[in-house]
């Protein structure tokens, strides 16, 4: 039972910090290459206040560089949420110029691609996203309605 309350209790703190950076895009470490140092990653996200101009960049920053890098752009441009799974980053709902998404994107950093997944059931906006022991949880959000 304690296991699984820490467990709830960091799945709320990371959704808490991954809230106040949703609307912005993503960035957080993920090992880009096998034997790199760690990198962290912008994607997506909103370019202007009007909310109409949606990002499908994504940089890389790499610390012991202090050099952004731009890497292989979205196929669409959106703001999102985003989690590191597997050496993989998973891109899932947000917003573009449609409205709110259900879609799931994976981007994988060594081969520099992105593909896309099953979509979710619930097309969400404004949503925070965790791991926990290998299994994704996207929290909260906004349906549009």
């Amino acid at each position: 039972m304690k296991i699984r309350l820490n467990n709830i209790v960091l799945a709320i703190l990371t959704a808490f910090i991954l809230f106040i950076t949703v609307c912005d895009g993503t960035a957080f470490d993920i090992t880009e290459e096998t034997n790199a140092s760690s990198k962290i990653f912008s994607i997506g996200g909103v370019a202007s206040t009007t909310e109409t101009d949606r990002l499908s960049t994504v940089e890389a920053y790499d610390p012991s560089k202090n050099v952004w890098v731009a890497k292989a752009s979205m196929p669409n441009g959106r703001s999102l949420s985003a989690v590191a799974l597997d050496d993989l980053i998973y891109a899932i709902g947000g917003k573009d110029d449609t409205g709110v998404l259900s879609k799931v994107e994976v981007y994988n950093p060594v081969k520099n691609v992105w593909s896309l997944k099953a979509s979710m059931t619930t097309a969400r906006s404004a949503l925070s996203t965790t791991e926990i022991n290998g299994l994704i949880y996207a929290l909260g959000g906004h349906d549009g309605a």
